[in-house]
Parts: structure tokens; sequence; C-alpha cells
């Protein structure tokens, strides 16, 4: 039974990750009573969630103004915070990409991966190899 039930999840996900995200009611309650934040985006008058497919770009923009708008000093230090953290996070990626081709060993031992049993034979090298993605695709925070 648990099988099922996490396979009909995965479909699900699968099934909603394809389809278009609407910017006409909110994606969290499914309310129309929204103010709009932008093009494309919004924020939900009952649950004051944020969202729409431009939202991003919203955020990207405010962010670089707010950059354009510091002193050169501030600049600078933020520049060197943001090369610490992406170093730090080409370190972790380093270490999660060893991780996924150790599990890929453990995978053609058949030892390790999913201990659900789902995602069966190299279940443990997709584990590892999703956090190393994430890892090399995070960016710093304030560019």
């Amino acid at each position: 039974m648990y099988f099922l039930k996490a396979l009909l999840e995965v479909f699900n996900l699968d099934r909603a990750s394809k389809e278009e995200i609407p910017d006409d009611r909110c994606v969290a309650c499914n309310a129309k009573q929204i103010t709009s934040l932008g093009e494309n985006a919004y924020i939900c008058d009952i649950c004051g969630y944020e969202g729409g497919s431009g939202l991003a770009k919203i955020h990207e923009d405010r962010e670089r103004a707010q950059m354009d708008a510091l002193p050169e000093a501030k600049k600078r230090k933020a520049a060197e915070r943001n090369l610490r953290q992406a170093r730090t996070l080409l370190i972790s990626a380093e270490g999660a990409f060893d991780g996924a081709i150790s599990a890929s060993v453990y995978d053609l031992l058949g030892v390790g991966g999913d201990p659900s049993g789902i995602a069966g034979e190299g279940g443990a090298r997709s584990t590892s190899s999703s956090a190393a993605r994430w890892a090399t695709s995070s960016r710093p925070a304030c560019w």
C-alpha cells in the first residue's frame, strides 16, 4: 500500500510540474482575490502568498537596484561575501559529487540506496547526485 501511495505522489508531482502555473489565481489557496505586484506576479489577499511566473524577475530587479544604490565599499564587501559563499558551495559540491561516485559503487554492489526500496537500483547514486546538483545550482543571496 505504501508503495502505491508513493507512486501516486510521484505521478501527481510529475504531472503538476508539467502544467503551466496560472498567474490569475493563488496557487497556494486557489483564491482569485490577488493584488498585482508587477507583470505576472501577485500577492494573495486571502493567504498572503506571493507568486506568479514573473515574481523571480521582480525580485532579481529589486536586488540589482539595491546593489546599484550601494556605495563602492559596500559593493566590494558584498562581492567578497559572495565569493566566500561560492567557494563554500563548490567545496560542498565536491563532497556531494564524491558521495555520488561512492553511491554508484554501492549501487553496483547492491547495497545502500533508498531504504524504502522505492528508488530501486541506482537509488543511492540518484540521491547523492540530486544533492550535488542542488549544491551547484544555488546562487549567493545577494549579487
